[in-house]
């Protein structure tokens, strides 16, 4: 059985950890991905952590989760002769990433043939129109413009918080992903070339996360808990060996908790049934939870209550989650053996769909120039003149 997007080829430019988030949506599933690489290796491949602690443009984390089953070819685009390799390859694509400054994005877009070319998705920070189009801006910068940093505090008044690096980024690679597909499946459809152009901020500011409606209607701002006092429990609680989350405010879900814990009576303790006076009683009502949980594990705390149906977690770490044992049972992780650097275990399939998605080992820097320029119809002597003038690497 061919995987699901076998047959489509996908080009990436630009070197950036949004775009290869997004095309690895594609190679991982059976697309021809062509990385298009700046001779510099770009901000993907150049972001650590690597292998050894060593930096090399081939061994960094990044680049063997997100590059995963493509083929890599170095070309300067800033080159006439670069742009014009690049409209070759185009001609046999379903669709191109771009994550370039406007300018040079555009530079690259008009390479694209207006009527047979592939569907284009601009990927920038702040689209490629409008007074802070040309704004160079990172992932916690991004993260501020939204107002997701500003409502990622643990305390109501507590400074602003940002989520782990390039969450935020790889989040807009995921959302370039999704409109890239249906740009691609449109233009089988109805022959439409269609240019997206997505902005990094809109983006994340029209996620799930977003709390504008919540502004227009109330005139309130979400901001986050890391554990709420008034309505509880709900949030991270300590327990003997780390931390586990509840979600158990609400009627039935805290008399259960209460059974759970020994203390069925304190469901009608006039100082927990009634929302305001709840609220007023949070350290009371920690007499009873908190000894309870100081004597469990993560473990015992999660099957003593889902034996009660209450809502909870274990809050796991990166040493903990691939060895979970639900991960296990789904090959939720997978190793995939990686050139210079061996057996890498990195994150399988996002849903299960019989011999669609498959993990292939992420490209050396420049592995497929040659190839990628033979079947493109260059002539051995042009390869070396385009080496030799640096057009390709």
């Amino acid at each position: 059985m061919d995987q699901p997007l076998a047959g489509m080829r996908v080009i990436e430019v630009g070197g950036t950890i949004a775009v290869g988030a997004a095309t690895k949506q594609f190679s991982d599933f059976g697309a021809d991905v062509v990385r298009v690489e700046p001779p510099t290796g770009g901000e993907l491949r150049r972001t650590p952590p690597f292998s050894d602690d060593r930096p090399h443009l081939d061994t960094g984390a990044y680049h063997l989760a997100l590059d995963t089953g493509k083929r890599s070819l170095v070309l300067d685009l800033e080159t006439p002769s670069g742009r014009e390799v690049l409209g070759r390859l185009c001609s046999g694509a379903q669709l191109l990433f771009v994550q370039l400054p406007p300018e040079q994005a555009e530079r690259v877009l008009s390479v694209v043939d207006a009527e047979s070319g592939p569907s284009t998705i601009a990927i920038s920070a702040h689209g490629l129109d409008g007074p802070y189009a040309g704004r160079a801006e990172n992932d916690m910068s991004m993260f501020a413009w939204t107002t997701r940093m500003y409502r990622h505090a643990v305390e109501a008044e507590g400074e602003p918080l940002r989520y782990a690096p390039n969450v935020a980024t790889i989040q807009v690679g995921a959302t370039a992903a999704a409109v890239g597909l249906g740009a691609a499946w449109g233009q089988a459809h109805d022959g439409t070339r269609r240019h997206v152009d997505v902005s990094g901020v809109e983006a994340l500011a029209g996620n799930v996360d977003t709390g504008y409606v919540d502004w227009v209607l109330l005139g309130t701002e979400r901001r986050a808990r890391g554990r709420m006092t008034e309505n509880y429990p709900i949030g991270n609680y300590a327990c003997k060996d780390g931390y586990v989350m509840f979600a158990a405010t609400l009627g039935p879900q805290f008399q259960r908790l209460c059974t759970a814990i020994g203390h069925p009576e304190l469901v009608d303790d006039p100082r927990f049934n009634e929302p305001i006076a709840k609220s007023q009683h949070w350290a009371d009502f920690m007499e009873y939870l908190g000894p309870w949980l100081d004597a469990r594990t993560r473990s015992e705390v999660f099957h003593e209550m889902q034996a009660h149906r209450v809502m909870v977690a274990p809050v796991l770490d990166m040493s903990e989650v691939a060895d979970d044992p639900q991960a296990r049972a789904r090959g939720s992780f997978v190793a995939v053996e990686q050139p210079l650097v061996g057996p890498v275990t990195i994150h399988g399939a996002p849903f299960q769909m019989e011999e669609a998605w498959a993990a292939r080992p992420s490209p050396r820097f420049g592995e497929h120039g040659t190839e990628i320029l033979d079947a493109l119809g260059y002539s051995r002597d042009e390869q070396i003149a385009l080496f030799r003038a640096g057009v390709t690497g």
